[in-house]
């Protein structure tokens, strides 16, 4: 489970871009490429390219939908997190 301060990190061997709505990720290792929705995406960009922690994205998406559940809010980031970590994408680091 992660935590509210945990950080998510990308190892050196991910690239990604941006085409669409979409967020194409390719994993320079293995040649395999994943393609992610625009709420996927947004998820990932927090955590990779603005270097949040886990607390401060579940912060951010609580304020942007505020009709919704937090624990609807907490499933699904979970999940993407642990999706994208089972596929070499995310690291842990708890500080």
């Amino acid at each position: 489970m992660l935590k509210t301060e945990s950080k998510i990190t990308s190892p050196d061997n991910i690239l990604y871009s941006q085409v669409g709505d979409e967020l194409i990720i390719l994993d320079l290792l293995s040649g395999k490429y994943f393609s992610l929705n625009e709420t996927a995406a947004k998820i990932f960009k927090m955590f990779i390219k603005d270097s949040l922690s886990f607390g401060e994205v579940m912060s951010i998406l609580k304020t942007e939908y505020p009709e919704a559940p937090e624990y609807d809010i907490l499933k699904d980031v979970n999940d993407i997190v642990n999706d994208l970590k089972k596929s070499g994408i995310f690291n842990f680091e708890d500080n």
